[in-house]
């Protein structure tokens, strides 16, 4: 039941209800299928959510994720639309040829985020052609060194801008208040009510 419960919460289309699930909770990475897992990293970034509180994430990157994401960055750009500078963080260790040709258009046209994104994923990169493609931009490799080469403070900046600020403080909450729901020796109080929310009131889909 509470398997079932933590994948309709990342399939909801609430911020706070998906992040209540998604980040800093280990559940996903130590019970979610890879097709699960992958399809909740793809939804973080479909719903706009950041990438970098999700436990695991580098853990449980894998090939089928990336092509997927590559796949889903060319399907933005084709419309027009922005891409998430958090999405290389998972293309990089797996990066084929495909990959690293999306990673190089990032790096020639990107806003300075997206082009240190491009630079982590690549210096992630096995491949040579990864390392001579980060070679042609030395403005990356500078700033990498700027920040000590230190990934998690450059994950930070990249998926932390500072418009990125809301929702956060209701997270804990509803992550207990999701827990109570799925689990019936839990319950107690105002959460055992059928329907009850700590959002205002109001009821939620995955009530």
């Amino acid at each position: 039941m509470l398997q079932g419960r933590a994948r309709e919460g990342v399939r909801s289309a609430m911020t706070p209800v998906f992040e209540a699930v998604a980040h800093r909770n280990p559940y996903p990475r130590d019970m979610f299928d890879e097709d699960g897992w992958n399809h909740m990293v793809l939804k973080a970034l479909f719903i706009g959510s950041t990438l970098d509180p999700i436990q695991g994430l580098d853990a449980r990157a894998n090939a089928d994720l990336a092509v997927m994401l590559v796949d889903y960055a060319h399907e933005r750009w084709a419309a027009g639309r922005p891409v998430s500078p958090e999405l290389w963080r998972c293309v990089g260790p797996f990066a084929d040829a495909r990959a690293l040709d999306a990673l190089g258009h990032v790096l020639d046209t990107g806003e300075p985020r997206e082009r240190l994104a491009a630079a982590l994923a690549l210096r992630a990169c096995p491949d040579p052609q990864a390392r001579e493609t980060l070679a042609r931009h030395s403005d990356c490799t500078r700033q990498l060194a700027r920040m000590k080469s230190n990934d998690a403070s450059a994950r930070r900046f990249i998926g932390n801008p500072p418009e990125r600020h809301v929702h956060r403080q209701r997270t804990p909450f509803l992550s207990s208040w999701l827990l109570e729901a799925v689990s019936p020796k839990r319950r107690s109080g105002p959460l055992s009510r059928k329907g009850a929310s700590p959002i205002g009131g109001r009821q939620t889909s995955i009530v």
